[in-house]
């Protein structure tokens, strides 16, 4: 997710239109990052067959998470094969 200012949230759900509505819902006082630096909208999704291979990609996004990675290699104006380094 990317919010107006350009900054990234990144993270992992089996209901990804859900879990954007709890990220952009102004009750949702647990939720410090993503409460205090929205509103949210979606920039980018993937599929895994398992809740463990959603995990290793997201760990992965979030090893290289800054936003010109994000821009470049997710968002499409760099490489088209993501997990090369």
């Amino acid at each position: 997710m990317e919010n107006s200012a350009g900054r990234f949230y990144v993270g992992s759900t089996d209901n990804l239109y859900r879990r954007l509505s709890e990220h952009n819902a102004s009750d949702k006082v647990g939720m410090k990052f993503t409460h205090k630096n929205g509103p949210w909208h979606l920039v980018w999704a993937e599929s895994h067959p398992t809740r463990a291979s959603a995990v290793v990609g997201e760990r992965f996004i979030k090893s290289r998470k800054f936003a010109v990675w994000i821009r470049r290699f997710l968002l499409g104006r760099g490489s088209p094969d993501v997990h090369q380094d």
